[in-house]
């Protein structure tokens, strides 16, 4: 399932099932695959048929990096502000963003 961007219509992720164990997505971020537990399966299914970025976000935010949810929109990479940010020791933590009204969040951990 491919999630147009609000702004420009631009493919901002897709997201798919890989068989009954794995969800994977494509984004401005990165390309991932998270374990699926069999109980979890109907509602991403739901989620991927009905294109419901907030539910694919309320279930793991890395799936839906693009969904804003206080301005309720998706937004590709060339809308949002993103930045890397980095733990005391240099370690990589994680990739947060910003929508183009200012709303700000984890985009990847």
């Amino acid at each position: 399932m491919e999630f147009p961007c609000s702004v420009c219509d631009a493919v901002a992720g897709t997201v798919w099932l890989e068989g009954n164990t794995q969800v994977a997505c494509e984004t401005f971020t990165a390309r991932l695959w998270h374990r699926v537990e069999p109980p979890h399966l109907p509602a991403l299914r739901a989620a991927l048929r009905s294109a419901d970025s907030a539910a694919l976000c309320a279930f793991d935010l890395e799936l839906a990096p693009w969904w804003c949810s206080q301005c309720e929109l998706s937004y590709c990479g060339a809308h949002w502000s993103r930045w890397s940010v980095f733990d005391d020791d240099g370690w990589h933590d994680s990739v947060r963003g910003r929508c183009p009204h200012g709303h700000e969040r984890m985009l990847m951990d």
